[in-house]
Order: structure tokens, then sequence, then C-alpha cells
């Protein structure tokens, strides 16, 4: 999946931009050696936001496709990520991707808030991601590209990760409740997420960020391997 601008004027398309890396790109390398990155999901199906400062776009990219990641190993970038595309050439600079190897359906085309804030006595040029799978990450968007792990924490009941590493952002799943072909496990939060593809909202008069959330409901999910027809669901996942 991608996405592409159009020239007002004429109509035509300026470049095209491409969630799933084809073998020998950047990211490549995070997919199995075969065909699995041409069915890969990835999609980006909401608007994301363009930074001014920086002549960068920030967007959401969707989940993984077939749900269960064993059916694709590795940690299949671009999917469940925020990635940085440079407005003027189409050209991925940066990303952060919340969920390696997603299998739980949390896609993240939700765009990110672009908010300053502060830490100690630095002020952050802030991304921040109210992230489908219940934690909401603190990011740094840079003038060149790179976003930049600063923080996250759980908003809603939260079973799935073990924790989220200070440094990288990089989380641990529980093995618990990562479901896998024929495995039925139990997800907090559900398969919706503890927020859905609907916008939170920032007030800069109360610095306070409006999430509508799925509150701490959870769910079971079993996965199944499921085969590829063109034009036909390619999911695999029972929720």
């Amino acid at each position: 999946m991608g996405c592409s601008p159009y020239d007002l004027e004429t109509g035509k398309e300026v470049w095209k931009c491409y969630t799933i890396p084809a073998p020998g790109e950047p990211g490549s390398e995070t997919w199995p050696k075969g065909d699995e990155w041409k069915t890969g999901g990835g999609p980006t199906w909401v608007s994301g936001n363009y930074d001014p400062s920086s002549n960068l776009l920030c967007w959401g990219v969707g989940n993984g496709g077939p749900w269960m990641g064993e059916l694709r190993p590795g940690d299949n970038l671009y999917t469940s990520s925020t990635i940085a595309i440079n407005a003027s050439t189409g050209k991925i600079v940066g990303h952060h991707q919340y969920d390696p190897n997603e299998s739980f359906d949390w896609d993240e085309v939700s765009p990110p808030l672009l908010i300053d804030f502060k830490r100690g006595e630095r002020t952050i040029k802030g991304l921040i991601d109210v992230a489908r799978d219940g934690y909401m990450f603190y990011l740094e968007r840079t003038g060149d590209g790179p976003i930049k792990f600063v923080d996250a924490n759980p908003y809603v009941l939260q079973t799935v990760f073990k924790g989220v590493d200070p440094k990288t952002g990089r989380i641990e799943y529980n093995a618990e409740h990562k479901p896998g072909v024929g495995k039925t496990v139990d997800i907090c939060p559900m398969y919706l997420g503890g927020k859905n593809w609907q916008y939170a909202a920032f007030s800069p008069k109360t610095r306070m960020i409006y999430i509508p959330t799925s509150a701490n409901l959870c769910s079971s999910m079993t996965g199944k391997k499921p085969e590829y027809r063109v034009g036909s669901t390619y999911t695999g996942g029972r929720r």
C-alpha cells in the first residue's frame, strides 16, 4: 500500500510512496525472502499530518497481512508505524514502529498529534500517538526526518506487552497473549484497540489530550492460515 499527492492544477501524480519496501529497499530485510511483502498489508486509509517547519508528512500505517505475524516472520516495516515522508520527494526519511510483527489487527492509521512538550528543561518538537495497542507514545520529530523515541505509557488496561525499552521504544511481547495459527489468546485491549481509527484531539488551552477510547475492554483472538485470493479479504483471525 502507499500514498500519492496530485498537482492541484494539472491533476497529475507528483510522486508515489509505498509503505512496504520491495526487496533491496531500506526495510526490506525485515520481511521474509519470499513474496510475503507483496501481500503484507500496511494500508494508509486515514490522512496524516503535515509539519510545515520541516516539510514532512507524518503518516500512520496500518496493520500487517495476514494478521498472524508468524506467517511473515520479522518486524515487517512499515506496518503499525508512523512514517515521516519528505513532502517534495515522497521519500520515507524516518519512522517509529509501535508493534513489530503486528498480530492483533492493531493498525496505526490515525494521524499523530504534532504537539511540543517539555522533558526537564528541554522543549521537544513532539509527535504523540495515542496508539491502538493501548499505549501513548511520546516521540520527537526532527527537521531532517528521523523520529526519536522519548517515552511511552499505557492509557488503558494492557496485558500484551511485558514492557517498553526506555531507550529505543521497542516493545516486548508477552508470549501468552500473542495469537498464532491455531492458538487462542486473550488480549487487552481488545482487537479494536484502546483507541480505534477515530481522531484524538489536543487543546492548547488546557494542555489536555482528549481520547475516544474503548475503555478497558478485552477480547479473545484465534489465528488461522488464510488462502490468498485476489479481491478477497486476507486476514486469518477470528475475534
